[in-house]
């Protein structure tokens, strides 16, 4: 379901996908953090079954946002498919392809698109740090030395710092600054300094202060890390380079949290955690580097109406 929406949100919006895209993910961010309250009263009100049941009907409503979604009325849709797919007859593709014009298409799409080698990379660390941080945050509070109903105010603050970044992102995309090295870049060296703060301080109100830096950072960069992939990538090969991307951010979740607590539970401390976590964000800065100077050197052509043909 993800999938497909990245695709319509790319050819309805163009260039001004970034923007797009962080305003949805804004919007699905409010959505999560008024989900649970509002289950909670259906399950006061109507019951556990009925509360189920209404969460049914709500999400009905995708049906009727996917009959809604635009789409090219005066094509055959077997057409419109193979576009997506990358046919040589069907497809216009912008000029960032890396082989010659009749076998773009055909080419695997990381060889028609090195970069995303590096936006890949980064990626995968930004998910992993993003998801250790999240989950240990709350019980590094308490191993500083804080009661737990302290500690939860870390993660509060924390998920306020995310939500303030993914703003931040969005007007950065909307100015069209995604491409500045240092707009990028520094976000990622305050995240680096935070990890490394948080280990030398144990005061509430300064590690209060660190975790929602850290929150802004990570909220503003994995915005933009995901957003970024249409800029790097041609329509045409867009689709393949999402589903890779989702990939990566799947392996990046599902190892975060048993590499991090195998280093807590070798080391024994949620410093040696944070500390570890630094490292992954300095591959990360390296490679969003790499990735951005290739980018500038080799700008994707500007998605004009024939890329939406």
């Amino acid at each position: 379901m993800y999938l497909p929406i990245l695709v319509v949100v790319a050819k309805c919006f163009g260039d001004a996908y970034g923007s797009a895209l962080t305003a949805w993910n804004i919007l699905s961010n409010t959505a999560m953090a008024l989900l649970p309250p509002l289950l909670e009263h259906w399950r006061e009100k109507y019951g556990l079954n009925g509360a189920l049941l209404l969460l049914g009907a709500f999400t009905w409503n995708i049906m009727l946002c996917g009959v809604l979604t635009p789409r090219d009325s005066e094509q055959d849709p077997t057409d419109s498919d193979k576009r997506l797919e990358g046919s040589v007859d069907n497809q216009k593709v912008d000029g960032n392809c890396s082989v010659s014009e009749s076998r773009k298409l055909q080419q695997h799409v990381l060889a028609a698109h090195p970069t995303l080698r590096f936006l890949y990379l980064a990626q995968f660390c930004n998910m992993f740090v993003l998801i250790s941080w999240a989950m240990f945050l709350l019980p590094y509070g308490v191993e500083k030395g804080h009661r737990q109903g302290d500690a939860v105010i870390l993660s509060t603050i924390g998920g306020i710092g995310v939500v303030l970044g993914r703003i931040l992102i969005f007007l950065v995309f909307y100015w069209k600054y995604h491409n500045s090295l240092m707009m990028i870049v520094t976000p990622l060296l305050l995240l680096v300094s935070s990890f490394i703060l948080l280990t030398q301080i144990e005061e509430l109100p300064f590690l209060c202060l660190l975790s929602f830096i850290s929150g802004a950072s990570v909220g503003f960069i994995s915005s933009w890390i995901f957003a970024y992939t249409r800029y790097v990538t041609c329509f045409a090969h867009f689709q393949s380079a999402s589903a890779w991307s989702s990939v990566v951010l799947g392996v990046g979740i599902i190892s975060s949290g048993l590499v991090s607590g195998l280093v807590h539970d070798f080391q024994g401390t949620y410093d040696d955690v944070f500390l570890f976590l630094a490292v992954f964000v300095l591959v990360e800065a390296v490679s969003t580097s790499v990735c951005i100077t290739c980018t500038r050197r080799n700008p994707r052509c500007n998605y004009t109406d024939e890329d939406r043909e």
